[in-house]
């Protein structure tokens, strides 16, 4: 995966209910820092919101610590905290945030990654003309020119400001931006579910049965299938590898017994929280 150097955090994050509660936890403030951590670790994994040291080794509470550099007992605590919460999600050893396109959107990252390409289309070819207007010039443009963007700068601007700025840069005067590189042809991606909505490639099919296993993925491609046809998808649904793992995380489609049981109890679970801190003073 490439590197994306940011995850994007509201302002008024510490409105939010669930932190608002944590807070009020006995080391509640070290286990913000560590949700924190988390979410860091996720964007660095850079893998739809996955939180592994490879693949094939997930991270155990042990790991964390030392890697989070914290007590082992405030790992565990928080670990349950979140997933009692519905911050996260542990399946196959493997923790996955849940809404993870809160706090970081592929899609994005590619739009921008686009911008700053066709920016250094125009840059190369305003170059050529400059030169070719000035065959005396010296012909050193490193020693007039910077590079038109730094790829170690972290990016965090909205698109829609991107898109702005290019539009401005397009005037009458400016040249018209070399040809593109051929981009590489997407993979072929399949139908499934009895109406067809639901395209996967291969391999996206391939690590959604190694992830989530064949029965579980089976009943996420029926149900997101389903709701797709019968909607027209008004949900605008395109990346279906990501949609499925979502439906896993979150439940959808799953009975009411099952969604009724898995309700949490707030005030209970922090009473027994607090029960559990005391016994181990």
């Amino acid at each position: 995966m490439a590197s994306v150097k940011w995850i994007k955090i509201v302002v008024d994050v510490f409105d939010n209910q669930k932190i608002k509660q944590i807070e009020a936890l006995p080391e509640g403030d070290g286990i913000i820092v560590i949700w924190f951590n988390i979410l860091c670790l996720a964007g660095t994994i850079n893998d739809n919101g996955m939180v592994y040291l490879t693949r094939e080794i997930p991270y155990t509470e042990e790991m964390l610590a030392t890697h989070f550099r914290r007590p082992l007992n405030l790992v565990k605590m928080a670990l349950s905290v979140f997933m009692r919460f519905g911050m996260i999600e542990i399946i196959n050893d493997i923790i996955y945030i849940s809404n993870w396109e809160k706090y970081q959107s592929a899609e994005k990252m590619s739009e921008i990654r686009e911008y700053n390409r066709l920016a250094q289309q125009r840059s190369r070819a305003k170059r050529r003309l400059l030169a070719a207007d000035k065959p005396n010039a010296v012909n050193d443009m490193s020693m007039t020119s910077q590079p038109c963007h730094d790829t170690d700068i972290e990016v965090d601007i909205d698109i829609e400001v991107d898109t702005d700025i290019e539009e401005k840069s397009k005037g009458a005067d400016a040249p018209s931006p070399t040809p593109a590189r051929k981009k590489r042809p997407a993979p072929k991606r399949h139908k499934y579910g009895e109406h067809g909505q639901v395209l996967l490639s291969d391999e996206e099919y391939k690590r959604l049965v190694a992830d989530l296993g064949e029965e579980e993925l089976a009943r996420c491609i029926r149900y997101i299938d389903e709701s797709a046809a019968s909607t027209k998808n008004k949900n605008g649904w395109k990346d279906w590898n990501i949609v499925i793992r979502r439906c896993s995380r979150e439940g959808w489609g799953r009975n009411v017994r099952q969604a009724a049981t898995a309700k949490v109890d707030t005030l209970g679970v922090l009473r027994q929280m607090l029960e559990e801190t005391d016994d181990n003073r």
